[in-house]
C-alpha cells in the first residue's frame, strides 16, 4: 500500500512500480508483502528475493522490523546489499519463530549461524 501511494498507482506490478519510483531520488528501496519475494533495487537495477521458510513459524509480529534490522547491519558490517538483505531474511525468519515482536537470541553470532 505504501509502494502505490508513493508512486499514485496501483503497484501492481512492483518490479515496474520500483523503477518508476527510483527516479524521484531514493538511493535504496526495499518492498515486502507477506510471503512475496521482497524487491529491491541496486542503483538501476531491480532484484527480487524469496523469504527464508522458517523452522517453527509461530507470529509474523515485528519481521519487517527485523527484516529492516538485519538489513541495516549487514550494511554496518560493510556487506554488498545482497548480503545484508539475506541477513535481513535470516533475521525475520528468526523473528517468525517467537510470539513477541523480538527473538531473544537474536544477536550477531545467531544472524551468521542461522
Amino acid at each position: 500500500m505504501e509502494l502505490a501511494s508513493l508512486t499514485e498507482s496501483n503497484a501492481d506490478d512492483i518490479i515496474l512500480t520500483v523503477r518508476k519510483l527510483l527516479p524521484s531520488g531514493p538511493k535504496h528501496i526495499i518492498v515486502t508483502h507477506r510471503e512475496n519475494p521482497i524487491t529491491y533495487n541496486i542503483d538501476k537495477s531491480v532484484y527480487q528475493t524469496f523469504i527464508y521458510e522458517t523452522r517453527h513459524k509461530v507470529s509474523s509480529i515485528g519481521c519487517g522490523d527485523a527484516l529492516l534490522s538485519g538489513t541495516l547491519f549487514g550494511l554496518l558490517q560493510d556487506k554488498s546489499l545482497h548480503d545484508a538483505i539475506n541477513l535481513g531474511k535470516k533475521a525475520a525468519s528468526l523473528t517468525m519463530e517467537v510470539a513477541t515482536a523480538c527473538h531473544p537470541d537474536m544477536n550477531p553470532e545467531t544472524l551468521q549461524n542461522y
